[in-house]
């Protein structure tokens, strides 16, 4: 299991008096001194329709009029590797309005990690996520791979926390509705993976 940087587009901009404004296409900088101690799950479909033609999710990601991004990004196919596609010490784009125990904000003191599912346009991408069969065995596999390496960085991601629900799905934290990562995907699953991570360090 490995993860592979593949970074989207970070160009610096500047305000009208040349200063960098800390906000980078596809991603931004943290607020000063925010601790990272949530793991937010997603998925996204692997090809977007964009102006009546499919696009690559990596391409759409790079896109800053989409607005999103995720720090990992964890393929259906079972020879890719994680890809890392956002500096985790930078702020992803994927939480949204959202809100968990009282705290907003979630952009700041998360990790996003995505699921990609093999389908084309939002029709297919509503189906899949309601299919347990679009969440491979593999895709576990590296998706529990990941938040374990993360667990690893971040102390306040830690086992303990794991049962207090520091690894929750886009779902569940926002106020307006979001599906993902689908009533397809169990979360049950991971957190048994991640534990086996876990036991397997030891």
């Amino acid at each position: 299991m490995r993860i592979k940087e593949k970074f989207l587009p970070g160009v610096v901009t500047f305000d009208a008096n040349g200063n960098d404004t800390g906000k980078r296409y596809s991603y931004s900088d943290r607020r000063p001194g925010a601790e990272i101690d949530l793991i937010i799950l997603h998925s996204i479909a692997e090809y977007m329709i964009v102006n009546d033609t499919p696009q690559e999710w990596f391409a759409y990601l790079a896109n800053p009029k989409h607005n999103a991004s995720y720090h990992y990004v964890v393929l259906p196919y079972d020879d890719e590797p994680v890809l890392n596609i956002v500096p985790v010490h930078r702020r992803a784009w994927h939480a949204g309005i959202s809100e968990f125990r009282g705290r907003r904000n979630l952009n700041h003191t998360s990790i996003g990690m995505a699921f990609v599912l093999p389908v084309t346009g939002y029709g297919e991408f509503m189906e899949a996520m309601n299919k347990p069969e679009s969440f491979t065995d593999e895709a576990y596999k590296k998706m529990a791979f990941a938040c374990r390496v993360c667990m690893e960085m971040y102390p306040d991601i830690t086992a303990d926390n794991i049962t207090e629900h520091r690894i929750v799905s886009h779902s569940g934290i926002r106020d307006d509705p979001k599906h993902d990562p689908g009533d397809g995907f169990d979360m049950y699953r991971l957190l048994n993976e991640i534990e086996g991570l876990q036991a397997a360090a030891i």
